[in-house]
């Protein structure tokens, strides 16, 4: 690549220190012009930074040179780690973007190059963006297994013995004169191919747990009009976060709030009471609670000791009624459920909803693939193979080895041995700009 970037890899807004990073052949140019010193590889220099057009000193600050290919771009990288007040780096992006042949990074790009150099792989390519994105800690352990390369290793090894398989059909289809390809050399291809397809059920087992990981879990508070629906949301946030009236029909649509539920990213959604409504907005709000309970993973119907109780009018396969208002109760029985206003069994409750979420080892260690693309290319390459399986029963050894090429290239995808441009700039468009 001809051109030099830059951008803000630090958050935007004020700080304690920013960091700007320049990666390019240029930027050992631009680090020496700002700081009229010689530079040093990895090691920190603590400068002034002047612009040379006017002379004027930006800040004082460190400046690091990781010269490429040793550096996280495999080019030359300069960082500047300057003071963070919004007005100290504006003045030294602006006055990087008057060097010519330096332009500002676009969302993702030196991740894009340390992908495109061979620094990281498509699969640690989507742990690094996951990391950045971590709010819990289970998203932490994630992202960092993703990060730590294991996927590539793994489906390289994958890969390879859909490769072995493949020389030995073909090596009967090139010399098919020598002699007929032994039965027991078939049937170790089957148990081979037979384990491998076992591999992949193994590692498409952890999809719900990834996803409940990744994009969180989604539990849908619904019920009949006061029955302490946002009482509930607002008791879970610890804040008033929804409107809470005596007049039916208060919330009209859908308030989403999301906790971090001992590591586990879940959000809780207040929804407009379900009954036969006359008001065309108090309507479209309860089809829109109906229309969410397709996403939910838990609805929680609420059903209040102080009413006529009410037959869930939702249908969801984890659905679970829930009493409230129990404070209202004189006497409380093991089933009088819960007081979102006092909080009375509501931990137990937030506890049975983080068990449920859980229930396939949430919490245990990290699956090996994390996104729906990596699902998707593992569940191809299992189809692949299968369908092998079924050809070399049947002694079409061509069509098997087709397939086990199939299989590969999914793999190969997958980890970005074969280049798509339109996956890249889906994959590389989630980043921000500094990374």
């Amino acid at each position: 690549m001809s051109d030099t970037i830059f951008a803000l890899s630090s958050g935007i807004g004020r700080a304690g220190v920013a960091v700007v990073r320049v990666s390019g052949p240029a930027a050992s140019i631009v680090a020496v012009s700002l700081s009229g010193k010689s530079l040093a590889p990895r090691r920190a220099l603590l400068t002034e930074l002047c612009n040379k057009g006017t002379g004027e000193v930006i800040d004082h600050g460190l400046l690091l040179w990781f010269p490429g290919p040793t550096s996280f771009t495999g080019e030359d990288v300069v960082e500047f780690h300057i003071h963070g007040g919004r007005a100290v780096v504006g003045a030294l992006l602006d006055c990087l973007g008057e060097f010519e042949g330096l332009r500002a990074a676009g969302p993702g790009e030196f991740t894009r190059r340390a992908f495109q150099n061979g620094k990281l792989d498509l699969t640690s390519v989507e742990g690094l963006s996951d990391l950045v994105a971590a709010d819990t800690e289970l998203q932490r352990r994630q992202a960092l297994k993703q990060l730590s390369g294991e996927v590539p290793r793994i489906a390289q090894s994958w890969r390879q013995r859909l490769v072995e398989s493949q020389a030995l059909i073909e090596a009967h289809l090139d010399f098919p004169d020598e002699n007929e390809i032994p039965v027991d050399i078939t049937r170790e291809i089957e148990s081979d191919l037979a384990e491998l397809c076992c591999c992949f059920c193994d590692a498409l087992a952890g999809r719900r747990r990834t996803e409940i990981v990744r994009d969180g879990g989604i539990v849908l508070i619904a019920g009949a009009p006061n029955s302490g629906k946002s009482t509930l949301i607002n008791r879970i946030a610890s804040r008033d976060v929804a409107i809470i009236s005596e007049i039916p029909g208060t919330t009209r649509d859908l308030l989403e709030i999301t906790i971090d539920l001992r590591g586990l990213p879940v959000t809780f959604i207040d929804s407009a009471g379900i009954r036969e409504a006359s008001d065309a907005i108090e309507k479209l709000g309860i089809a829109r609670t109906r229309e969410k309970v397709k996403e939910a993973h838990i609805v929680l119907w609420l059903s209040a000791n102080d009413a006529t109780p009410a037959e869930p009018d939702l249908l969801h396969p984890n659905l679970w009624t829930v009493k409230t208002k129990s404070d209202l109760l004189s006497v409380k029985m093991p089933d009088s459920g819960i007081s979102a206003l006092t909080g009375d069994g509501v931990a137990d409750l937030l506890l049975k909803v983080y068990d449920d979420l859980t229930s396939t080892d949430v919490a245990g260690e990290p699956s090996l693939l994390v996104s729906r693309r990596q699902f998707a290319g593992v569940s191809a390459a299992r189809e692949s193979v299968s369908r092998g399986i079924e050809r070399l029963r049947l002694g079409q050894l061509e069509l098997v080895a087709e397939e086990l090429r199939v299989a590969a290239s999914y793999l190969d995808e997958m980890i970005g041995v074969i280049r798509n441009d339109d996956l890249l700039d889906e994959v590389f468009s989630r980043f921000c700009l500094g990374k």
